[in-house]
Parts: structure tokens; C-alpha cells; sequence
């Protein structure tokens, strides 16, 4: 029995997945957009018709059936306008993310050699932290039961079902940074260690306090996400939502300018951009001036893709704070991810804010592949 471990983190501006290449002997990285969309069975069968299907990256042209049910997921799911799952929990999506990953993955480096191996799936994901406390027992048990009998792009996926693991969102981090520290002769299960995960949907404090997870009691994950920043955007652009795909990719990719479709008039990104950022950092402040320890004794990680591009404004607001000298921005994971974590076509992670969005599931898989001695796919 051989083992298939993969990670997911299925952030709303994103899903990614960190899982171990036996091929090329490195962990790689599978990056899928965030849109599910219910489909019309037939309209499944004209795709498998299409003889250009098989020619296409599986990830490009992902569709799942589980039950009697149809989804199209990742690029697929734009083109039938899915949702992307900021409005309703994750869960809702999080089963069918995860089949159309697993499926990306068994077509990448399984199916080709499947005749040799009997394959066992260990499968983590990361939860918002209400959603951890919440749903993790019920979604565990979906999981397992759609992987019991679902296919993708046509095709059945057969695994016997190993480890599955469910933590919340910033976890990965913090357990990264531990077993560090481990490997230096140190332990943080003597410490606090306070995780502040800017995340898309919504913005978490999180307390391991001496490597206890985060509990209600000093913890929350109500705080405002990168989606902030992008409504108050969306409300000087008339007819376009927060959640707009080509929006989030031009902010996010520097442009200066974004042309409504309809309209003739193109709008200054760059004015709309300072305004929304100045909302977003007012939002972030208010939130963690009443969610942050009172003890100055502890750690600060911070950790997301919303993060980066307010930098400057945060460390100014914890050296206010007298928290400057216990700050760390995930410097230890941003070199491990440089050096060992690749593209699916083996290149290197080269764009820093890619590394930054991808730590906190690279630290989960870290952990939960070192977790458990295994035989990988060779």
C-alpha cells in the first residue's frame, strides 16, 4: 500500500494544494479558482465529447459528479459563473473543491501509472476557525463519503481512504514555525504564539496558547477580510461586485486602470485603490485593538495574502503597540517555500506574495506528511 498525501487550503481567492511529486521527488503546488457551479449532466457529456478535453490541463476543465450531482470547479466554474464561496461557509463547497483537486492530482501523476500501485489518500484541509469549531466532525464524514463513490471529468477516482485531517486556517503556520524550533532544541508548547491570518473572506486572531489550539475564549475569526478592500473598490465601479474574478486579478496584479464591460469609460484603479485601502486598514485596526492579548508575551505571526499590501501601515501600528520586536512575517516559511516547494511543471515559487498566500498550507502539509511515516508513490 502506497500513500497520496495532499494538503488544501481553499482560500476564497483561491483554492491551493500542497502535495508530495513522486515523479519528480519534490511537493508541489496545484492552484485552482475558487468558483463551484452546479452543471447540467448533458452539458458534462459534451465536454467529454469535445476531443480537445483530454488535451487540456485537468485543472483548466475540472467537473465532478457526486451522486447524482454535477459540478463545474476552478476555471470551469467561472466560465458557468459559480459562486466563489465568500457569501456562503466554506463547507458548502469545500467536499466538491476537494474531489475536483484530488482528481486534478490522480490525473497529473496517478492515472498514467495506476496499474501499479493500490493507493491510499491521506487528505488535510484547512477551516475558518468558526467553521473548525463548528462543522469539522460533519464535514469529515462527507468527505469520506464522497470520496467513497464520486468521478471526475467522467472518470472514477478509487482510493482506500487513510488519515484525514481537518485544522483551522493559520494552524499550518504555527506548526511550521514549531517544528523550527524542534529542530533548533526549542519548543513552543511553552509559549504563546498568536497567529493574525489576513485571509480574502475574513481577517483571524488565533492563540496557541503553550500548543494548545485556539479556543473561543481568546480567539476569533469575525474580523474584515481582503473583501473589505474589494467592495468599497466595486462601489466606485458601477455594475461590478466584489467578487468579480478580473477585478481581484487587476488589483492584485498592480493595474492602474479597470474598464467596465458596457461601458466606455475606463476607471482610475489607482484613486478607488487608496481610498478602499485606507477603509480596509481602519476596519483591521478596530478589530484587533479589541482581539489582541492584553500580555505584550507572546509571539506575533503574521500570515496571508491581505497582509502584504498594508505591510508597512501594521508594523507602524505594532510598534505603537510595543509588539514591533515580537513580529515575524513568516520569514522562516518564505525561504523553506523559495527553496522546496514547486509549480506543477517543477519550477520554482519565484513571486514572493504567491509564497506568502501559500504558507499556511505548506506548513499544514509539512507537519501532516512528517506526521506519519509512509511508503510515497515511486
Amino acid at each position: 500500500m502506497t500513500a497520496l498525501t495532499i494538503y488544501a487550503d481553499l482560500g476564497g481567492s483561491g483554492s491551493k494544494g500542497i502535495y508530495w511529486n513522486p515523479r519528480q521527488r519534490q511537493p508541489q503546488v496545484i492552484w485552482m479558482e475558487p468558483q463551484v457551479a452546479l452543471m447540467n449532466p448533458e452539458h458534462a457529456g459534451l465536454l467529454d465529447a469535445d476531443g480537445q478535453l483530454g488535451a487540456k490541463e485537468p485543472e483548466q476543465s475540472a467537473y465532478v459528479q457526486i451522486g447524482a450531482d454535477f459540478y463545474a470547479v476552478g476555471t470551469l466554474g467561472r466560465i458557468y459563473q459559480g459562486d466563489s464561496g465568500l457569501v456562503f461557509p466554506k463547507k458548502d463547497n469545500a467536499v466538491v473543491k476537494l474531489i475536483a483537486m484530488v482528481g486534478t492530482i490522480w490525473e497529473k501523476i496517478v492515472q498514467p501509472y495506476q496499474y501499479q500501485y493500490d493507493v491510499e489518500l491521506d487528505l488535510g484541509v484547512l477551516l475558518p476557525l468558526e467553521e473548525y469549531w463548528r462543522d469539522r466532525v460533519v464535514l469529515e464524514q462527507n468527505i469520506k463519503k464522497a470520496l467513497a463513490g464520486c468521478s471526475f471529468r467522467g472518470k472514477s477516482l478509487a482510493f482506500k481512504v487513510g488519515r484525514i485531517s481537518l485544522l483551522p486556517e493559520g494552524a499550518g503556520g504555527y506548526l511550521f514555525h514549531n517544528m523550527s524550533l524542534l529542530s533548533a532544541g526549542r519548543n513552543l508548547k511553552d509559549s504563546t504564539v498568536v497567529i493574525l491570518m489576513f485571509g480574502h473572506r475574513n481577517l483571524s486572531v488565533l492563540t496557541f496558547d503553550c500548543g494548545n489550539l485556539p479556543q473561543p475564549t481568546n480567539s476569533a475569526s469575525d474580523g474584515p477580510g481582503y473583501i473589505k478592500y474589494l467592495e468599497q473598490c466595486s462601489s466606485n465601479l458601477p455594475g461590478i461586485s466584489a467578487d468579480n474574478p478580473y477585478l481581484f486579478d487587476a488589483i492584485l496584479n498592480g493595474k492602474s486602470e479597470f474598464r467596465v464591460r458596457g461601458r466606455e469609460e475606463v476607471f482610475d484603479l489607482g484613486v478607488v485603490g487608496r481610498i478602499a485601502k485606507q477603509i480596509y486598514l481602519d476596519a483591521v485596526k478596530k478589530f484587533l485593538k479589541t482581539k489582541l492579548p492584553d500580555s505584550a508575551r507572546y509571539r506575533l505571526l503574521v500570515m496571508g495574502g491581505a497582509a502584504s499590501g498594508i505591510r508597512s501601515q501594521l508594523e507602524e501600528y505594532f510598534s505603537s503597540l510595543s509588539l514591533i520586536e515580537n513580529l515575524d512575517w513568516s520569514c522562516e516559511l518564505d525561504e523553506e517555500l523559495h527553496q522546496n516547494l514547486y509549480h506543477a511543471d517543477g519550477s520554482s515559487i519565484d513571486s514572493s506574495l504567491e509564497r506568502v498566500r501559500l504558507a499556511d498550507g505548506y506548513g499544514a502539509f509539512s507537519w501532516f506528511a512528517a506526521s506519519k511515516p509512509t511508503t510515497q508513490l515511486r
